[in-house]
C-alpha cells in the first residue's frame, strides 16, 4: 500500500506540468487573408466556441471567436469553417425525445468541423445533447442534414431521415452512386465521409479529405523482459503468519496496447501475457525452540488486463499510469511444503488487482515499475479453510521495446 502513496502523487505531478500545447496552425481572417502562427491544440471533442493564437512562441496569445474569423486549422490534424447555420437544439438522449418530427432550430455563427471538402462539403458540429452534420455544393449553400429522434403519438421511438433525401437531390448526378447508396445510410460520420468521398472522386474535384488518410495503427507490440521481487506469506489454522525470504526472478511478456480513438490517444487497454516465476525455502523458529521448515514453488502465465493513460511531457517524453486485473495460469506443479501447514500443497492464482507508473522515450523504449497486490493462491477445489492463507505480492520492474 505504501508504494500507491508513492505512485499517486508523482502521477498526479508529472500530469499537471503536461499541458496542452500550441501546435502549428492557421486562421483565415474576415478579409480572407491567412495568418500563420501556432494554435492551441485542445483536441475538441464538441466544436470550440473560441480559440487561442499566437504569432510565434512568445508571442501574445489571441482569443478569436466564429465572428471573428472566417475558418482555422492546425496543421495535418484538422479544419474549421465559420459559418452562421440553423442549430437543431432537439437532444438524442432516448428520455428527452420531443414529440416533434422536425428539427427546433436557432440560428448561429458557429465553428464546423471540416470533414470533406470538394464539389460537396461535409462538415460536423457537436455539443453534449447532438452531432449534426451539415453539407454544401458548389451550387447549393450549406444546410443541416436532417436527422431527429421522436416520439410519435404512441410514444414509440421513431426517426426523420429527411437528410438521405436531400443527399439523393444534390448528389445523384454522380454515376457511382446508385438509389441504394442512399435508401440504408446512416447519419454517422464515416457513412457520410465515405459517400461525399466518392461523390467528390466522382467529380474530380477534391479539396480534402479525411477520407484520404491512412487511418492510424491502432495498437502497439512491444516486447517487456523484466525482474520481480516477491515476497510470499503463509498463515496456519491458528492464525500465525510465516514470511518467506524475498526473492527474485525474471519475467517475460509481450505486451498489447491498443490506442483508444478519443483525447489524443491518451488512453489504451492493455494485454499482457507474461512468464514469472517465484521460488523460496525457509526455516522458521517458532516459540523461540520448535525449528519448521517450508519450501515454495510458483510458476505461472499471468494475463494483465487493464487501462493505461498517458501524460505528455513533450513530443519525446511520456509518463503513464496504468491498473487493472491480473489473472493467472499454473505452469507445471506449484507446490507448498511445509510441516507447520500440511494441508495446502497445491497453489492456484485467480486474479488480483495491479498497479503500475512507467515512462516512454520516442514512442519506442518503455520502462515500468508496477506493484501487484497480494494473489491468493491457495487451490479451493481441494483446501476451503478460511483460516489458512498462502499470499505472493509482487513489485515488478519492466523495460520494453516497441517491435510494432
Amino acid at each position: 500500500m505504501k508504494l500507491i502513496f508513492f505512485i499517486l502523487p508523482l502521477f498526479i505531478c508529472f500530469s499537471t506540468s503536461a499541458q496542452v500545447s500550441f501546435k502549428e496552425g492557421y486562421y483565415v481572417n474576415n478579409s480572407n487573408d491567412t495568418i500563420a502562427g501556432l494554435m492551441k491544440d485542445y483536441d475538441w471533442n464538441q466544436n470550440p466556441a473560441e480559440i487561442l493564437f499566437k504569432k510565434n512562441e512568445t508571442g501574445l496569445e489571441r482569443k478569436l471567436k466564429p465572428k471573428d474569423i472566417l475558418g482555422f486549422g492546425i496543421k495535418d490534424k484538422v479544419m474549421y469553417s465559420s459559418r452562421e447555420v440553423q442549430l437543431d437544439q432537439s437532444e438524442d438522449d432516448i428520455n428527452k425525445l420531443s414529440v416533434t418530427r422536425l428539427p427546433d432550430y436557432k440560428v448561429e455563427r458557429v465553428f464546423l468541423k471540416v470533414l470533406e471538402k470538394g464539389k460537396a462539403s461535409l462538415f460536423e458540429y457537436r455539443t453534449e445533447t447532438n452531432t449534426r452534420f451539415y453539407f454544401e455544393t458548389d451550387s447549393r449553400d450549406i444546410e443541416m442534414l436532417i436527422f431527429k429522434k421522436y416520439l410519435d403519438q404512441n410514444s414509440k421511438v421513431r426517426e426523420n431521415n429527411n437528410f438521405r433525401q436531400q443527399l439523393l437531390n444534390n448528389l445523384s448526378a454522380c454515376d457511382e452512386l446508385s438509389t441504394s447508396s442512399f435508401k440504408n445510410l446512416n447519419y454517422k460520420e464515416k457513412d457520410l465521409r465515405r459517400l461525399i468521398f466518392k461523390y467528390n472522386t466522382c467529380s474530380g474535384k477534391l479539396e480534402f479529405s479525411q477520407q484520404e488518410k491512412k487511418r492510424k495503427k491502432n495498437f502497439n507490440i512491444s516486447l517487456r523482459p523484466g525482474f520481480q521481487l516477491g515476497n510470499f506469506t503463509v498463515a496456519n489454522n491458528a492464525g500465525r503468519e510465516f514470511d518467506f525470504e524475498q526473492e527474485s526472478s525474471f519475467t517475460f511478456g509481450i505486451e498489447l496496447e491498443y490506442i483508444l480513438p478519443f483525447d489524443k490517444n491518451r488512453w489504451r487497454l492493455i494485454l499482457e501475457p507474461t512468464y514469472q516465476s517465484f521460488s523460496s525455502q525457509k526455516e522458521f523458529l517458532v516459540q523461540d525452540f520448535l525449528r519448521r521448515s517450508g519450501e515454495v514453488t510458483y510458476t505461472s502465465i499471468d494475463l494483465p488486463i487493464g487501462l493505461r493513460y498517458y501524460s505528455y511531457i513533450n513530443q519525446n517524453h511520456q509518463i503513464f499510469l496504468n491498473s487493472g486485473v491480473n489473472f493467472g495460469f499454473n505452469v507445471g506443479d506449484n507446490e507448498l511444503k511445509a510441516d507447520f501447514v500440511p494441508s495446502i500443497t497445491k497453489l492456484n492464482h485467480l486474479l488480483s488487482p495491479f498497479i503500475g507508473l512507467g515512462y516512454k522515450f520516442k514512442q519506442k523504449f518503455s520502462a515500468e515499475i508496477r506493484f501487484t497486490f497480494p494473489r491468493d493462491l491457495l487451490y479451493r477445489e481441494v483446501y476451503n479453510t478460511s483460516n489458512q492463507k498462502a499470499r505472493l505480492t509482487t513489485l515488478a520492474f519492466m523495460i520494453g521495446y516497441k517491435v510494432f
